[in-house]
């Protein structure tokens, strides 16, 4: 009983001391670079979600839409202020792209979120991935779920706002 007890307590401490190198490992990597215009494909893995890609099923989520009247310049701002007020960080912006990390409460994984406007289907594309490991429990899907209920909310409260404005 003692020597099983032994052993079921080493094979914990292992997977604890494999988590925390893991973690350190993702924090160590580079983030994920865009393919030509679009964002990069998902990895077999499942641990990632991309709306470029229809006919990943496994990977699948939908775009955000992007209104008619709204600049791209003050959707990535707005895009990134969402994304800090989820927990991110931003780490790049461009004309038409932003690059933004998040890190789990617990050891510190991080994984990579992307953003590209579509200016011409007026669509935001959205990717979000682990740096390692197969599984996420869901973070990634859940994380892009909660920036589109952030982004439908500011995009009706803009909505309201110029109704408002403009007495219609």
């Amino acid at each position: 009983m003692k020597a099983a007890l032994l052993v079921l307590s080493a094979l914990v401490l292992l997977a604890i001391a494999a988590l925390f190198v893991l973690a350190i490992h993702s924090r160590s990597l580079a983030p994920p670079e865009r393919a030509d215009v679009r964002l990069p494909s998902c990895p077999a893995s499942p641990n990632c979600v991309s709306s470029e890609y229809p006919d990943d099923a496994a990977h699948y989520i939908e775009p955000l839409e992007l209104p008619q009247d709204m600049p791209a310049d003050a959707a990535l701002n707005q895009l990134g202020a969402q994304v800090r007020e989820l927990g991110g960080e931003v780490k790049g912006m461009e004309d038409d792209y932003l690059a933004a990390i998040f890190r789990s409460r617990i050891l510190g994984f991080v994984d990579d979120l992307q953003l590209r406007l579509d200016t011409q289907e007026r669509l935001v594309h959205v990717r979000s991935a682990s740096r390692v490991g197969r599984g996420d429990l869901g973070a990634n899907r859940s994380r892009v779920e909660a920036l589109r209920r952030h982004w439908q909310r500011t995009v009706m409260n803009e909505l309201v706002n110029n109704q408002n404005v403009t007495g219609k």
